[in-house]
């Protein structure tokens, strides 16, 4: 087992560079002998976990007379984690990097209502997906969500007297993909669905976390091929489940057999933080090694033969640590390399950092560029942005 932990501020350019596959990077990325610029048959993808804020799991044992507190405590946590300049953050490097489809986790909106007041409704107190379009148009990068998949919606009060709750907080988590505007990206066919596994939590709680996926069909000049991103369960209900895998694997079962994936008839790249580290680890990999298992390779040890284990996307525990700390990776991206070869993949977002000196999340982000087959599937015209079916999920 490879141990090694980094601090973020501390990695170098070169513990992220580019590697190229193939003759080298001058060919991979020039004229092709048919006189057309290889990139026309690249796409550039990503995937982000970009962290809603505030860590849930404690409310997940409290006493029902410790909730309301524990409840406030994660909210305020929320509100401390600099949402406005996390999403910036993450705006300017996705502007940088201008990955054509992004696959984004723990995209959260934060709302509240006043019970003391007739008739209220909910009043928005932070929208993650709202705050990061509106900073994404700003820098010019115009991406427009295509999926939205609502994975867990729960409602906790915050505020109480000996009477009753006087102030609920609701907390929804999605998964989104992202299409860059002017890409030539053609989107059909957009999916999204829950896990049936989740977590049941006894009371007060009295629930189900739940986890989920998003999908879509995209071509790229005449290209087409099936894109998926997921959040896998990072925790158990389980005691003897030590390495919080138990509701995982099923759920990685559940995406594997299930039609996006076992029925597509395109290729299928599958991505996300998928809580579950490469098998040469020897750390937690179940989940990972089902999915190799299933005819996926990752983009990461098809780019970097000789740190095949590297490539650290996770490790850091809030978005306020001082030193932050990866010392593993969990957000990747699968492909079929018998349809799609793998040119570069590098990780972006380690040393960034927002203005109030706010991690943009607990997670770094993986940019991997895919080389599309060398025959069309079929004449798409110029294949751009024909598919804009607005949200494309539930809210």
């Amino acid at each position: 087992m490879i141990d090694r932990r980094i601090t973020r501020r501390a990695l170098l350019a070169a513990a992220v560079a580019v590697t190229v596959l193939g003759t080298g990077g001058a060919a991979a990325a020039g004229v092709h002998g048919d006189g057309h610029d290889r990139r026309d048959r690249e796409v550039a993808v990503a995937t982000y976990n970009v962290d809603f804020g505030t860590d849930l799991a404690p409310l997940f044992v409290l006493p029902a007379d410790k909730l309301v507190a524990g409840a406030r405590a994660a909210y305020d946590g929320m509100l401390a984690s600099d949402y406005a300049g996390r999403a910036d953050t993450l705006a300017r490097l996705l502007a940088r990097e201008a990955p054509d489809v992004i696959g984004l986790q723990e995209v959260a909106l934060w709302q509240t209502l006043d019970l003391t007041t007739p008739n209220a409704t909910w009043t928005t107190t932070n929208d993650y997906r709202a705050r990061l379009l509106a900073a994404l148009e700003r820098r010019g990068a115009h991406y427009r969500v295509v999926v939205a998949n609502t994975t867990f919606r729960a409602q906790l009060p915050i505020a109480a007297t000996a009477a009753g709750p006087t102030l609920l907080a609701q907390f929804t988590d999605q998964n989104l993909i992202l299409v860059r505007r002017g890409a030539g990206i053609d989107v059909t066919n957009p999916q999204e669905g829950q896990f049936v596994t989740g977590i049941p939590l006894p009371a007060p709680l009295s629930l189900k976390v739940t986890r989920g996926w998003a999908a879509a069909d995209l071509t790229v000049r005449g290209i087409a091929f099936r894109f998926v991103t997921t959040h896998l369960e990072a925790y158990t209900a389980i005691p003897s489940d030590t390495q919080k895998e138990y509701f995982r694997n099923l759920q990685t079962k559940e995406l594997l057999t299930g039609a996006v994936v076992a029925a597509s008839p395109l290729p299928v790249v599958i991505t996300g933080d998928i809580n579950s580290r490469p098998t040469c680890t020897g750390v937690n990999t179940a989940a990972y090694g089902m999915i190799v298992a299933a005819g996926f390779t990752e983009v990461w040890p098809a780019t970097h033969r000789t740190d095949p284990c590297g490539g650290f996307t996770s490790g850091n525990r809030d978005v306020r640590t001082a030193t932050g700390i990866v010392d593993h990776r969990i957000d990747d991206v699968f492909f079929p390399a018998t349809a799609l070869r793998a040119v570069e993949a590098r990780v972006v977002g380690v040393t960034e950092t927002t203005a109030a000196g706010m991690w943009i999340s607990d997670h770094a982000g993986t940019v991997a560029t895919l080389a599309l087959p060398e025959h069309d599937r079929g004449d798409h015209g110029d294949g751009g942005d024909h598919g804009d079916h607005g949200d494309g999920g539930r809210h």
